[in-house]
């Protein structure tokens, strides 16, 4: 029997760590010396809390506000129990008590929560792709705007592009028209983003994309340090970007409980059936991805569901289309009719066939 003695040594605060004056980080099994951009960028998130984008001055004023946006999150937040009722309506005095001010000025969080439409931070890239991959587009568009307006775009861009799944609940007689995804797990995917995206890089931004075969949404910036993905699948603790911007999306109900999103997201996936959704972390951004179980496509199809009479079948008709008597007849064995009329609807569901003209001239196809 062998022993094995494992040590893990976690790191004590945050990068960069120093030696002897200069500043290092491992790649791989290499130890080399951290370059002055990484150093600056390592530096500027360790001290966050006292340079913290969110609390950065801006120009903006009051008067730039969405003000109905402002009562309306005060309005969510009095409901919800997480802001007093005695909070009032006069904008300047809100917009202090929801943290959107420093040294008396808006900050850059305020104008992320409520603010015009030309900031280049505020951008949600929304895509429906033909396909698996995105070498063709269905729709397409960039959306500006503060959070709560990307949230709203981003929901009804989703609905729109989603397939509806219609189910009869048990001791329910009427149908109920769903999203294949669960509405309520896609929200807390896209506030999530909206909340914890790295706002300080310019030149990036959130996006939805939506494919035949799963749906991803990527938020710029990477986990936290100390948390990793496996840690999202259960309770960890909450690490928070963007302190400011989440407290108000808490206060007005978007989100419930610190360090939970993730493990709804799972929760809400699994109760309507799916599996659970990957997390992962590429090209700086954090990535969730919800997969489409019942997705099979066309080359897959014939090796997944089709048999070797079936496909038999699809040689016949590469060669053009014909009638139902006139592929009875050109099968290598005697087939029964109906045999061959059943084989003929499952090709038709798998959408590899189709039934072109009318009446005695009508006949199938191969689709596309």
């Amino acid at each position: 029997v062998r022993q094995a003695i494992i040590i893990e040594a976690l790191p004590i605060g945050e990068p960069p760590f120093i030696f002897n004056n200069r500043a290092y980080e491992r790649i791989q099994n290499t130890t080399q010396y951290l370059s002055q951009q990484k150093y600056e960028a390592l530096l500027f998130k360790r001290n966050n809390y006292q340079y913290n984008w969110e609390k950065i001055v801006t120009e903006a004023t009051v008067d730039d506000l969405n003000q109905e946006q402002v009562l309306g999150t005060v309005r969510r937040g009095i409901e919800n129990g997480r802001l007093p009722e005695s909070s009032g309506q006069d904008i300047s005095d809100l917009v202090i008590k929801l943290g959107l001010t420093t040294n008396e000025k808006l900050n850059n969080a305020a104008t992320v929560l409520f603010g015009p439409n030309n900031i280049s931070q505020h951008l949600l890239m929304l895509a429906r792709f033909k396909g698996v991959d995105k070498t063709e587009f269905i729709d397409s568009r960039q959306e500006y705007g503060n959070a709560f307006h990307l949230l709203d775009e981003g929901i009804l861009f989703l609905k729109r592009h989603l397939p509806i799944a219609g189910k009869i609940h048990y001791g329910d007689i009427e149908r109920k028209d769903q999203l294949l995804f669960p509405l309520e797990a896609l929200r807390e995917a896209l506030v999530n983003a909206l909340c914890h995206r790295d706002y300080s890089t310019s030149g990036m931004s959130i996006s939805i994309a939506i494919f035949d075969d799963r749906l991803e949404i990527w938020s710029p910036g990477t986990l936290p340090s100390g948390i990793k993905i496996d840690d999202l699948k259960i309770e960890h603790r909450s690490v928070r970007r963007n302190e400011i911007i989440s407290s108000v999306f808490y206060r007005c109900g978007l989100v419930e409980q610190w360090g939970r999103g993730t493990q709804k997201i799972i929760s809400l996936c699994k109760q309507a059936g799916h599996s659970s959704p990957d997390f992962f972390e590429q090209s700086g951004h954090f990535v969730v991805r919800f997969n489409n179980r019942e997705y099979i496509s066309k080359e897959n199809s014939v090796a997944l569901s089709v048999t070797a009479r079936q496909k038999e079948i699809l040689n016949i008709l590469s060669s053009g289309p014909y009638a139902l008597r006139e592929i009875i007849n050109k099968l290598s064995s005697q087939t029964p009719y109906d045999t061959v009329k059943d084989d003929l609807t499952t090709l038709k569901r798998l959408d590899l066939i189709e039934y072109a003209g009318k009446g005695r001239s009508a006949k199938w196809r191969l689709k596309n």
